[in-house]
């Protein structure tokens, strides 16, 4: 608690502009962030204590490390730095126990959990261009298995997807890697959505009537993206929000979101969209349902280029006078509730990453301490 309160805001001014910035984070559009206040969020363990976790900075062999994603209720995955491993680290214990060699030393990205198994890529290049690896191993340890090759810059050759080749030459057109059932599943380039059996044994395989889309969370895909714009008949506006077109490729059934005029750079989860709105060097936000409905003002902070991750949380860059960014917060767009997590001339306060769509757990580092945020802990 004590280094929580020395992120705090000193001072009877300070106290009533953090009381007005969560009023109006609360309050769906009615109440706005006075002229010239920053208004700070407090500090995020005051906001949802049952979700904070403090931790060392390094392993008990002295080993930095990266926290991944969460394994069980009270496990996570973790890799360990400069040391080719995989292991799970017990939040109630502090126990480590190594789960998987890496067998490579290329970094391994995008891991994913289903079905007991743990589901990464690496990338290399060969003679023909960029080619990714997709890796398999048991949740509960084991050898890391090499389940197929595949090329991430694949393109359909269809006139109606006015996409850039140059954007899909690197591994960023690769995405949404996930696990259902017996299969693994990702999006490459504007080819769709690609299919590979959990244990192999068969080549990656595209979904028909799928080109165009990208995973976004499965059954559920998704256009444009952040590299494309969608097929006709959708127009390719000015304000077509990322996601803004769903498709659920079980079901067959499609959500169109409807997002303010004049707008652009808006994006949506499965039943929440936020972008900025118009004017103010885009540091006046707004959160809503796909349908358009329950709009939410994000006084102060910029929305441009967030992601939303489980279809409820985001990192927001909160601003103050001048367009000077003064904090970092996680935003609980469900809620409207924010919590700090990053501070100018705190530490390296401003230099936080952002969210994925598809994490459950968020780290930092704050005054020598790994701090991890269980955003499933937050009600």
């Amino acid at each position: 608690m004590k280094k929580a309160h020395r992120l705090r805001l000193l001072g009877v001014a300070a106290a009533a502009a953090v009381a007005l910035a969560m009023l109006s984070l609360v309050s769906p559009d009615r109440v706005r962030v006075a002229t010239g206040v920053p208004g700070l969020p407090p500090p995020l363990k005051d906001v949802w204590p049952e979700a904070v976790h403090e931790l060392p900075m390094r392993l008990p062999d002295g080993k930095p490390y990266q926290p991944i994603l969460f394994l069980d209720r009270d496990r996570m995955l973790i890799k360990v730095e400069k040391a080719g491993l995989l292991a799970s680290y017990d939040l109630r214990t502090g126990e480590v126990k190594d789960l998987v060699r890496l067998q490579t030393e290329i970094p391994a990205s995008d891991f994913t959990l289903g079905s007991g198994t743990i589901v990464w890529w690496t990338s290399r290049l060969d003679r023909d261009g960029r080619v990714v690896d997709i890796w398999t191993a048991p949740v509960t340890g084991g050898k890391a298995t090499l389940r197929a090759s595949a090329r991430p810059d694949a393109i359909v050759k269809d006139p109606r997807l006015q996409v850039a080749s140059s954007a899909m030459a690197s591994t960023d057109s690769f995405t949404g890697l996930s696990v259902a059932g017996e299969n693994i599943y990702w999006s490459s380039g504007n080819a769709g959505l690609w299919r590979l059996p959990l244990t192999g044994g068969a080549p990656p395989a595209t979904v028909p009537d799928t080109a165009g889309y990208h995973l976004l969370s499965y059954p559920w895909m998704g256009r444009p993206d952040h590299w494309g714009r969608p097929l006709p008949p959708s127009p390719p506006t000015a304000n077509r929000p990322t996601f803004g077109e769903l498709l659920n490729i079980e079901t067959g059934e499609t959500r169109t979101a409807v997002v303010p005029p004049d707008t652009h750079s808006w994006i949506c989860g499965l039943t929440r969209c936020m972008g900025p709105l118009p004017g103010n060097h885009n540091e006046n936000g707004a959160t809503q349902s796909r349908d358009g409905t329950a709009q939410r003002r994000l006084p102060s902070m910029e929305t441009q280029s967030a992601t939303i991750a489980q279809d409820r949380f985001t990192i927001l860059r909160v601003y103050g006078t001048g367009h000077r960014v003064m904090a970092i917060a996680l935003v609980d767009l469900k809620t409207g509730q924010a919590g700090l997590v990053g501070q100018r001339g705190v530490g390296d306060g401003l230099a936080r990453r952002g969210l994925s769509h598809h994490t459950d757990l968020y780290s930092y580092r704050l005054n020598n301490k790994m701090i991890i945020v269980d955003l499933r802990a937050i009600r």
